[in-house]
């Protein structure tokens, strides 16, 4: 099922998809998006053969969110701002003890 929306002047805003890709190892994840929390879960781990750990899908009717990221055990937190109609796909990697964000409107697949 699509959950789909309409914006102003008639554009289609479907969920925002998050994929949590390379970095993650046992790790304490909280995703929030414009503070409310949509993922607490205390075991993410990569698996390094695909370059992916955990995928979501919000639904949003907003045409802007605030996403943010924290590995609270390993006191990381990352937070960006996604033009959910322009760039409807967000990943999210842990490098260098920072966490990284790439948006886009390339749909995430992992085989």
């Amino acid at each position: 099922m699509q959950l789909v929306s309409r914006l102003e002047g008639g554009r289609d805003m479907g969920p925002l998809a998050i994929g949590l890709e390379s970095g993650f190892d046992d790790d304490h994840v909280v995703v929030e998006i414009d503070d409310r929390t949509v993922l607490d879960d205390a075991h993410v781990s990569t698996r390094y053969q695909v370059g992916f750990a955990r995928m979501l899908e919000v639904p949003t009717d907003a045409a802007e969110v605030r996403v943010g990221v924290r590995l609270p055990s390993r006191r990381v937190a990352g937070e960006t701002t996604v033009q959910v109609a322009e760039c409807p796909t967000l990943r999210v990697s842990v490098e260098n003890g920072e966490v990284v964000f790439s948006a886009g409107d390339t749909p995430l697949y992992y085989a």
